[in-house]
């Protein structure tokens, strides 16, 4: 996958799961994926992402983690490197 992060993808409120690691994906984390709701884990490593990542993921108890490359994006409490 090149690109951004779709932000369609936080219509898909069922996701528990979400892996997009290991792609070409550029560009900021879409503040919509704070919708999904049943998201325990995020996987974002090794791609080109940039900026912070969305308060409203961090904030949110339900996500247990969010893997990232911790080395191309300011992390926060909740991130874990990859």
């Amino acid at each position: 996958l090149r690109g951004s992060i779709p932000s369609e993808l936080g219509l898909l409120t069922e996701l528990t799961r979400l892996s997009l690691s290991n792609n070409g994906l550029s560009g900021p984390i879409p503040d919509a994926l704070g919708q999904l709701t049943n998201l325990e884990y995020l996987y974002l490593e090794n791609n080109n992402l940039s900026g912070t990542i969305p308060s409203v993921l961090c904030n949110n108890s339900w996500t247990n983690g969010i893997w990232i490359d911790c080395n191309t994006m300011e992390k926060c409490a909740c991130c874990r490197c990859g």
